[in-house]
């Protein structure tokens, strides 16, 4: 097994190795390493303004320059505290803010493309000391340009975040 990397989401419906084509819906191939990797770290609290994510402002955000055209992954980890009952809803979303200085058919400013599976579900009756969540989102295909790769969180004023991270491959 050398260097490639192999992401599996719970269906199976993600594996990324060798050249990049469609096998079936929500399946993809690619061969050789990322073209793209970013990421950012946080450590403040964030504590998510309303229930909603699809509005807020990005709890992590990172910045790539996409030289390639093909899929990205994102996997978000944090520390969580919730009261019991209490739903921490996810959303990733990439936007495209310029070319990146690709003239090769490069993504359009402005788009903005959610990664499936949508919005999810990050944790939920995660009491005192809390407990490290993960979720990870796909991009099936983005075109080259500067991205800007966004982690939006809804939840009650009672949901504590911390210590986040922010991963991004493109391929």
């Amino acid at each position: 097994m050398n260097n490639h990397f192999y992401f599996a989401l719970l269906a199976g419906w993600l594996l990324l190795t060798c050249n990049a084509q469609a096998l079936s819906s929500g399946t993809f191939l690619h061969a050789g390493g990322p073209c793209a990797v970013a990421g950012q770290s946080a450590v403040q609290l964030y504590v998510p303004p309303d229930t909603s994510p699809n509005d807020n402002k990005a709890a992590s955000e990172v910045f790539m320059p996409k030289t390639c055209a093909g899929p990205a992954v994102a996997t978000f980890s944090a520390w969580v505290v919730a009261p019991a009952g209490t739903k921490i809803l996810v959303r990733m979303v990439a936007r495209c803010v310029g070319s990146g200085g690709q003239t090769n058919n490069p993504c359009t400013v402005g788009q903005e493309v959610a990664a499936v599976p949508g919005t999810t579900i990050l944790a939920s009756n995660v009491e005192e000391p809390g407990q490290v969540q993960t979720v990870t989102g796909l991009w099936t295909f983005l075109k080259r340009g500067l991205w800007r790769f966004e982690l939006r969180i809804g939840g009650p004023g009672t949901v504590k975040i911390m210590n986040r991270t922010l991963f991004v491959q493109a391929y």
